[in-house]
């Protein structure tokens, strides 16, 4: 018996995929799609999920959450100082509706040179 060696040779099912659901694609929102996100928004507020109500406008670019600007924080402005990248990693929101802020994540890496340096600019900008 001969062994079968090809892909192309192996029997597959045809699986009917028209019940797949694609992806969102959050770059092409548009106004229908806007509509459409406010309406689930109120629908939530009104069961008590503000949280994801906002999260949902946000997402749908209709009530954007404000972003804290990294390079204006000390920390961000001493790194740069010692030669050290800040790499923001994304966001952390805190707070709820109107009190909703977007905080960065981030990481640095550098070699011990650039750390000591770094512990010294900090030490010397108290």
């Amino acid at each position: 018996m001969e062994e079968n060696n090809h892909i192309n040779d192996i029997p597959v099912e045809d699986n009917n995929t028209a019940d797949v659901i694609p992806s969102f694609d959050f770059g092409s929102i548009n106004t229908d799609h806007q509509s459409a996100a406010k309406e689930i928004a109120e629908w939530l507020s009104s069961l008590g999920f503000e949280d994801v109500s906002q999260e949902l406008l946000s997402r749908f670019k209709i009530n954007p959450i404000p972003a804290y600007n990294l390079e204006e924080s000390e920390f961000y402005k001493l790194a740069n100082n010692a030669g050290i990248f800040v790499a923001s990693q994304g966001n952390l929101v805190e707070g709820v509706g109107k009190e909703a802020m977007q905080y960065p994540l981030v990481a640095i890496s550098g070699d011990i040179r650039q750390m000591d340096k770094f512990i010294e600019v900090i030490k010397k900008s108290k």
